[in-house]
């Protein structure tokens, strides 16, 4: 499925198939590109991209990220792009005006380099919902509509596949961690 879908669903009852699965893929990595987007492509399967804006070409530490150019191809091929800030600060310890430029600089400079609309943010490791206060957390969904995102995507604390169309801001994922098995992700999805 797409994000885009799901909010279709969820906001004006359009109808999934029977067991929906959506991908996401956080922080850019390159063999998101590398290994990830070939078996996509080759199950016409579809996934979500969450991009760390600065990290686009770079290597930071052991980690390489995409180019440019394989982002543009991933879009390209129908992937949807969505932000992961500038550069993955967990957003509940920052000031108004820091959180202000990791969500709308992300998400310009990815609309101006993809040239395609980017509507959804996936919160660097689930923050500010693990470390923000309670004033943190609401400011923050106070903010993301103003800066254009319709919706926005959880890593934690909980996991479960079950939505909440009361909180677009807040939609839960299930994470697969390297390694893990099949049996424990299909586990996870019974959740």
């Amino acid at each position: 499925m797409t994000v885009q879908q799901v909010f279709n669903a969820l906001y004006h009852h359009a109808v999934l198939p029977a067991k929906p699965v959506m991908l996401t893929f956080d922080d850019g990595y390159v063999d998101n590109y590398t290994d990830a987007f070939p078996i996509l492509r080759r199950f016409h399967d579809h996934a979500e991209f969450n991009i760390i804006s600065a990290y686009v070409g770079q290597t930071v530490g052991i980690n390489s990220y995409m180019t440019w150019p394989q982002l543009r191809q991933l879009t390209a091929a129908g992937m949807d792009i969505g932000s992961h800030t500038v550069d993955h600060q967990d957003l509940g310890t920052l000031s108004v005006d820091q959180v202000r430029f990791e969500l709308r600089d992300s998400r310009n400079i990815l609309q101006q380099q993809l040239h395609v609309p980017v509507q959804w943010l996936a919160y660097p490791s689930g923050e500010p919902f693990k470390s923000g206060t309670m004033a943190t957390r609401q400011l923050l969904l106070s903010l993301l509509p103003e800066y254009g995102y319709v919706g926005a995507l959880l890593d934690g604390p909980l996991t479960t596949s079950t939505q909440n169309a009361q909180t677009p801001f807040q939609l839960e994922r299930i994470r697969v961690a390297g390694g893990e098995g099949l049996a424990g992700f299909a586990a996870s999805l019974s959740s």
